[in-house]
């Protein structure tokens, strides 16, 4: 994490540019992740 941010890269495809998401933006994703609300998308 820096400065308040998560920093977050594809490692499929590591030239394109890191992306960076708040702190508040990725809890709400790994939220989201663990309670399966993702799963299909």
């Amino acid at each position: 994490m820096r400065a308040g941010y998560v920093l977050a890269r594809d490692s499929k495809t590591p030239v394109i540019a890191v992306l960076h998401f708040t702190a508040v933006t990725w809890a709400g994703f790994l939220r989201a992740l663990s309670q399966g609300e993702l799963q299909g998308s």
